[in-house]
């Protein structure tokens, strides 16, 4: 019997961060974009979460705080910005490079975006000290730039590089692959990720979802994904992410995933930068199961 992942409405918990209600776009804010950055901001978050999802919970609602980050610069967007946006669209995308610059498929971090993925670790090794909860649990888009960019921001917690003294590596933490985190896809030879097969040879510490496929199941080069079409991959994607263990999580995606995300939630429209964070506190309450799937338990 396959196992039916239940389904949600989502909204965003607002009045903890910047990112709430502000369309002002600061790639790594201090404390994340927290509103009260003093040693009790985080325990506050900790403590409305614990009740939130314990005495004051309401049945069928689930609360967690998403730490939701996008990757740091990729050789595409090197690409995009050498050649304009239009230019990037209409024609340089749909090919693998220009003889200088390789940007497809699966194109990896530049030197720069290492550099933003190594701030955002910074910036956590900060937070330590203030309370901030480090992530139960931790997702993934399948493309390398993606991948990379989560494996240095919690390098020495999660992975063993840069490991420091007293710093705790917790290998039990999941660090999953899901495919419905795939950036917008088709078209863009930038979006067309590798096989499971490359991806488990370049990381093999990462798990996949159930289900994950060898090729790439989205994308064509003759159709560029609509919003409406990832924005029912995104619902999947956040329904596996709720339903599972975990109350603080970290996902590292894409532009347009991070849109789309937050279009699915109810979050404001806030266009991150390569290397941002934005957290957010999202409730989630459970859908009436269909009639079939009922009788079908």
């Amino acid at each position: 019997m396959s196992i039916v992942i239940p389904q949600y409405d989502y909204q965003v918990v607002t009045g903890w961060f910047i990112q709430d209600n502000s369309t002002q776009v600061v790639t790594l804010p201090p404390s994340f974009g927290l509103l009260d950055p003093t040693e009790n901001g985080w325990s506050k978050i900790k403590e409305f979460l614990a009740k939130a999802n314990g005495d004051d919970r309401v049945p069928g609602t689930i609360h967690k705080l998403l730490f939701l980050g996008r990757h740091g610069q990729g050789w595409h967007n090197v690409a995009e910005a050498k050649y304009g946006t239009a230019e990037w669209d209409r024609y340089w995308s749909k090919l693998n490079g220009d003889g200088e610059l390789v940007w497809g498929p699966d194109p990896d971090l530049t030197p720069l975006g290492i550099e933003q993925a190594t701030s955002i670790n910074k910036m956590w090794r900060g937070e330590l000290s203030q309370g901030i909860p480090l992530p139960q649990a931790m997702y993934t888009s399948p493309f390398r730039r993606a991948i990379n960019t989560q494996t240095i921001e919690f390098a020495g917690w999660f992975y063993a590089n840069g490991t420091e003294p007293g710093m705790a590596i917790t290998s039990s933490i999941p660090k999953i692959v899901i495919e419905d985190l795939h950036e917008t896809s088709g078209e863009h030879t930038c979006d067309l990720r590798n096989t499971k097969t490359i991806i488990h040879q370049n990381f093999p510490f990462l798990a996949f979802e159930n289900g994950f496929v060898e090729e790439d199941p989205f994308w064509t080069p003759d159709h560029r994904e609509t919003q409406a079409e990832q924005d029912v991959r995104s619902r999947r994607a956040l329904d596996k992410i709720m339903t599972a263990d975990g109350t603080y999580i970290s996902v590292t995606s894409h532009s347009g995933t991070m849109a789309s995300i937050f279009r699915t939630i109810g979050h404001i429209a806030y266009p991150v930068t390569p290397g941002g964070v934005v957290p957010v506190i999202v409730k989630a309450t459970q859908r009436p199961r269909p009639l079939q799937a009922q009788s079908a338990s």
